[in-house]
């Protein structure tokens, strides 16, 4: 059974996203890696998306997904595998 913690580590998206990245090209097998922007005009890049999930289990420096669902404004696939996943506060231009 999976503990609150690591259920955290995981963001299920909303239909709406999962629909769009299912017509988006794959950065690897079975997975894409994103840039989802916030409605307040953060940006978290470097986002390991699989099967209309946001996972961070495992990865370094994350203990949750640090937005909900419906935070999210857009979605980019990137294909950035440059790093680990990082938020930025700062609005950009995708």
């Amino acid at each position: 059974m999976a503990t609150a913690a690591a259920a955290d580590m995981v963001l299920k998206l909303p239909a709406r996203w999962a629909a769009f990245l299912r017509d988006q090209p794959e950065s690897g097998m079975t997975y894409q890696m994103l840039t989802v922007v916030l409605k307040d005009g953060k940006r978290f890049e470097r986002v390991p998306h699989v099967a209309g999930q946001i996972d961070l289990t495992g990865i370094e420096g994350f203990w949750k997904v640090p937005f909900e669902g419906g935070d999210i404004a857009q979605i980019v696939v990137t294909h950035d595998r440059s790093g680990p996943p990082r938020l930025r506060n700062e609005p950009s231009a995708i």
